[in-house]
């Protein structure tokens, strides 16, 4: 029989291209992620400090304090607001970075799968192929077969 050549995938080289570019998506997921994380964490705790903040206020608001006092807790409680609606505008980007890495995953992986699916496509081709050449070849010898034995039984 004759020695079958292997499947070769033409577009393996783009294929392995769009798996690393899949994977980079990957990583560029987890790491928004991680910074959604994190920014969840710091509202939580910019959050918590206001919270402590007011609670301070309404506890001088119980007792004698001086002006100075009540204007320096003001501007503390101020800062910390403003650090609170800085930590929801940083989780609120994060929340979109995370939004834009996930299309971007799943637009990696809709290209990679394309190729995947060709590349199996063209392997059963492949396998037709050589299926239908070994059947021409057994066909073949079997012919060959018959006439030897046509011409035996002629002689």
């Amino acid at each position: 029989m004759a020695k079958q050549s292997p499947f070769k995938f033409r577009l393996q080289p783009v294929l392995e291209i769009r798996e690393k570019d899949e994977d980079k998506a990957k990583e560029q997921l987890a790491e928004t992620i991680q910074l959604r994380t994190q920014g969840r964490e710091m509202l939580q705790s910019a959050e918590q400090l206001v919270e402590e903040a007011n609670e301070a206020e309404r506890a001088a608001a119980r007792r004698a304090v001086t002006v100075h006092e009540l204007a320096a807790q003001q501007l503390w409680r101020e800062r910390l607001e403003r650090h609170r609606l800085a930590a929801g505008q940083q989780l609120e980007q994060a929340e979109n970075e995370v939004d834009l890495s996930r299309r971007a995953l799943v637009h990696a992986h809709q290209r990679r799968a394309a190729l995947d699916r060709l590349k199996d496509i063209k392997r059963d081709e492949h396998r037709v192929h050589l299926e239908g050449l070994e059947a021409a070849e057994v066909d073949e010898i079997a012919l060959q077969q018959h006439h030897r034995r046509m011409r035996g039984h002629h002689a």
